[in-house]
């Protein structure tokens, strides 16, 4: 759909275009080329023994070929790095896309970048890829060409694989020249996700304890996105100043419509860079083009819904057009030597980021200046300048000669006219390769070629620093988190949250490099330096840089990856609680009732993120630092070869695996499903591995309280069952008694325990119906399984329910606080630390509830001494050599040949690959469950 031109604004001519910004025609911009080395960058040497300033690095011939690109024209982003943490590299021959992520070796903790992915992207014959970008969530990507052709991919279902999205054949249109080369582009939010990011405000230590709050987005404020909930939609500028939006229909299928913002007639004409950034509920654009001469223009979208009725269903369908309007131009922007290397539009933050609504929309226009090399010597005279302009619309006051004029006329009134406003120039002398808001458009990024990252405030403008305040935590340079300048790099792309950079080498490799503390991350109190509270400042900071990606739906794994495996155990604490307190609304649910106990465990799924955080910074840490240690030595009955896990990640490994069984059980065993066998035959078979584990853990649990009853009895007269626990916490990590005391853990086990008789008799029904030979295997090894079981279901369940009318009997009976029982639970959690007001329940836990279990007929307690619950997986966080391994979701043995699987990045955990063509025949709850990881990691290719 194309439309032969656009609306100019009414108020506006050729003639008045210019903005107060060209009257003096002496920015410093102007200036930059007349400069020499010593006004550039400070004084000289006096000949008074002061140092001049330190010279700067050379630039190699790589950079300054980038320089080169970015200048002659934009789009040129050969590296790009997704929400979701997948990075995407075009290759230095523009023929092929290869995809990395980090991963974490779950042998010794340590993160590194990994293997590129076998999926690969190839360009066709001819053609040569030169740009890239991801969409916001880091589902979609776009690939542009030389010759301006646009290609795009979603993502399956893991990272680094992508497939070729459904599009209308007129986008991808033949005979492109030069001419239609891409100058901007720029994806639109998707709505609603990314509408309900939350802010997560700097945090502030008062006394002993660190608040941060976190901060709700308004739903009703006016936004720009598809109409369709879940779709995407892209902008992009040609150089002939060709329009075009992209966007998907109903059915995910991508279509185009555009329209020409000028007309051109000599090349001068043709635009060089472009960029795009919302304003409410439309966008804004700003062009620059070989003249020089910047123009801006509001582009409002007429999405045009319809409700259509199809096979008995009402559809919402859309067919846009745009309507835009030439707001301002600037005349040519002169700045001597340097030239525009990039172009950029940095929305206002938003209200619940900026509460104060202090920032505006600014354009900046980033020009870099680079000697040219003689003879191929290396030359170290670079700099970058920022110009900025805010866009402000005013209403002109009209000569007060129109107040003269006769009443029974209209009244007259002037119409708003849109300017830029300049802003003072920013002088660098670093080569500023990209751009990019952070914290909610709150600060902005400037990324150099030295592989370091600037920090600026978005309403000052002045770089953020460490100043040694250790009372604040609100970014990664305020609290002494810095990159450490390296050689220079051409092409660099940092993370969602600038915590990690991702550059390519000479060699046209990736590496990547993160922040590092300055001070370094072990506390030193020597009695003349003290940088605990900086070390903990550090720790806290990176809480909130973790909470803030959480709320996003953002990778997390940058974050963990900047925090080393020697961290101390306090750090790891504090770290996961300050996560809890920032994330979890409720965090103790043992008042409730039951049935509002049940809806707040499965509505809360931020604090899954905290959890996943204490898994990972506790497994592996031992082992960091030396892969050929003997493993034997390390922890009370470790096997030779294995690493046994801490309480914090065994807690956390145990709890992670029963949240994601209980949303499915609850999901697949909801009311409504009245007779599983008969309309989805396929659901009970694939169940038996995630039932067997969590029968095995009941099993595990009641051996834990069979040794620590039998302990007891050993040592009546020196100690307590809580002592007993405690010891079996710290010297084996066994997380038995905590899962019993803590409210949420408590309820999944209840949760889950009163479905098992249900599907024990679907089995039951089911296990001459499997559609596999190995489906009734299964099926049938289950059923060997119950039969041989030393107890009941229904035991466990009065076990449960004891264990927490004993808690809520002791929180009533002592009047203890809603605060204390969430700093209970904290303690628990984090810590395997049994509270004051809980140790008498761990008491009755061992001399009544448990002696209550062992009474009943049908519980045979000797039997669980030779149960093998080793499988599980809670004591050892990596298989031993040979050892089976079980599928991390389905929880059955991966014994197939010739299958391929997935291996999350997070946790190492793995499961057989789901082809896309087989989620169709998948189980609801599995096609749901197999986009991540139980520990809530991503998955990727298995690494060798």
């Amino acid at each position: 759909m194309d439309s032969p031109s656009i609306m100019h604004d009414s108020t506006m001519d050729d003639t008045s275009l210019m903005t107060e910004n060209d009257i003096t025609g002496q920015s410093m911009m102007d200036q930059m080329g007349d400069l020499v080395g010593d006004d550039l960058f400070g004084d000289g040497t006096d000949g008074l023994g002061v140092t001049g300033p330190m010279p700067l690095s050379p630039l190699p011939a790589s950079v300054s070929s980038r320089i080169h690109e970015m200048q002659r024209v934009g789009c040129q982003s050969r590296l790009a790095w997704s929400r979701n943490g997948s990075i995407a590299q075009i290759a230095k021959d523009g023929g092929t896309i290869t995809f990395h992520c980090t991963i974490r070796d779950p042998r010794n903790g340590m993160w590194k970048l990994s293997t590129a992915s076998e999926s690969i992207i190839k360009a066709p014959d001819s053609v040569q890829y030169v740009h890239l970008a991801f969409n916001r969530t880091g589902s979609e990507l776009v690939v542009v060409d030389h010759a301006g052709g646009v290609y795009l991919y979603t993502s399956g279902n893991m990272l680094g694989r992508m497939h070729t999205s459904p599009t209308d054949p007129v986008i991808n249109e033949t005979n492109r020249t030069s001419l239609d080369q891409v100058v901007g582009l720029h994806w639109l939010a998707t709505s609603p996700r990314d509408f309900q990011a939350l802010y997560i405000a700097p945090a502030s230590k008062v006394g002993y304890n660190w608040v941060a709050s976190m901060r709700q987005p308004d739903q009703n404020m006016p936004r720009v996105h598809n109409a369709l909930e879940g779709r995407h939609t892209l902008f992009y500028v040609s150089a002939t100043s060709k329009l075009t939006m992209l966007y998907q229909d109903e059915q995910a299928i991508w279509h185009a419509v555009s329209l020409q913002l000028e007309e051109w007639h000599m090349t001068h004409d043709l635009l060089t860079h472009a960029a795009m950034g919302e304003d409410g509920d439309r966008l804004l654009l700003v062009t620059h083009d070989h003249a020089r001469r910047m123009r801006v223009y509001r582009i409002v979208i007429n999405w045009n819904t319809q409700q259509q009725r199809r096979n008995g269903v009402n559809v919402l369908t859309v067919s846009p057009s745009l309507d835009v309007s030439n707001l301002c131009m600037l005349g040519p922007q002169h700045a001597g030597a340097a030239q525009l290397a990039s172009l950029h539009i940095l929305p206002a933050a938003p209200p619940h980021a900026d509460q104060l609504l202090s920032a505006t929309t600014i354009v900046v226009a980033v020009f870099v200046h680079a000697s040219q090399q003689f003879g191929g010597m290396q030359q170290n005279d670079y700099s970058s300048l920022l110009a900025r302009w805010s866009i402000e619309t005013n209403t002109p006051t009209l000569h007060e000669s129109f107040t003269k004029l006769k009443s029974t006329g209209a009244v007259p009134v002037a119409s708003p006219v849109t300017v830029l406003r300049r802003q003072p120039d920013i002088l660098i002398s670093k080569v500023i390769l990209d751009m990019q808001p952070f914290h909610r458009n709150t600060t902005i990024a400037l990324i150099n070629s030295l592989g370091t990252i600037d920090l600026y405030d978005c309403v000052t403008w002045t770089p953020i620093v460490n100043f040694g305040d250790t009372t604040t935590a609100s970014s990664l340079p305020q609290s002494g988190l810095d990159f450490t300048a390296g050689e220079h790099v051409a092409i660099v792309a940092s993370n969602v949250d600038g915590g990690m950079l991702a550059y390519t080498t000479a060699d046209d490799k990736i590496d990547t490099k993160h922040v590092s503390l300055r001070y370094g991350w072990q506390p030193m109190e020597d009695g003349i330096t003290d940088t605990k509270a900086v070390v903990e400042t550090a720790v806290v900071c990176l809480a909130r840089q973790y909470a803030q990606l959480a709320a996003m739906s953002a990778s997390t794994d940058e974050t963990l990856a900047t925090l080393p495996t020697g961290l101390s155990t306090e750090s790891k604490v504090l770290f996961v609680r300050q996560l809890l307190k920032t994330l979890v609304r409720t965090i103790d649910v043992s008042m409730m009732d039951q049935q509002r106990q049940q809806q707040m465990v499965l509505r809360e799924s931020l604090h899954l993120r905290a959890i996943s955080a204490q898994l990972i910074l506790n497994d592996g840490a031992h082992a960091a630092e030396s892969d050929t240690q003997d493993l034997s030595a390390i922890g009370s009955g470790t096997k030779p070869g294995r690493l046994r896990r801490p309480f914090a990640s065994q807690f956390a490994y145990v709890y992670l695996n029963m949240r994601q069984n209980a949303v499915t059980l609850m999901t697949t065993f909801a009311p409504r499903e009245k007779d599983l066998i008969t309309k989805r035959p396929e659901v009970i078979p694939s169940l038996t591995g995630v039932m067997k584990w969590f029968t095995n853990l009941i099993i595990y649990m009641m051996e834990t309280l069979r040794r620590v009853q039998q302990d007891l009895r050993e040592t009546k007269d020196t100690a307590t069952a809580t002592t007993i626990f405690e010891n079996l916490m710290n010297e084996q990590g066994n997380p038995t008694l905590i899962l019993l005391l803590s409210s949420f853990s408590r309820i999944l086990l209840g949760m889950q325990t009163r479905v098992l008789p249900t599907y024990v008799e679907g089995v039951k029904r089911a296990a001459n119906h499997g559609r596999t030979l190995q489906q009734r295997l299964n099926m049938e090894s289950f059923l060997h399984m119950i039969k041989t079981l030393p107890f009941e279901y229904r035991h466990f369940i009065e076990l449960i329910q004891q264990t927490e009318a004993a808690v809520r009997k002791i929180y009533t009976d002592s009047g203890t606080s809603a605060e204390r029982r969430v700093e209970n639970e904290l303690d628990m959690i984090t810590s395997g630390r049994i509270p004051t007001d809980l140790q008498p329940v761990a008491e009755q836990l061992i001399s009544t509830i448990f002696p209550r279990f062992c009474s009943h007929e049908t519980t045979d307690i000797a039997a669980l001494y030779f149960w093998d619950t080793e499988w599980l997986g809670i004591a050892y966080a990596v298989p031993a050599k040979g050892e089976m391994r079980h599928d991390a979701l389905r929880k059955i043995p991966l014994v197939r040949s010739g299958v391929p699987r997935r291996q999350c990045k997070r946790c190492g955990s793995q499961m057989e690959d789901i082809l896309p063509e087989e989620r169709g025949r998948l189980p609801d709850w599995l096609r749901n469950a197999q986009r991540q990881c139980f520990c809530q990691g991503l998955w990727c290719g298995v690494e060798a």
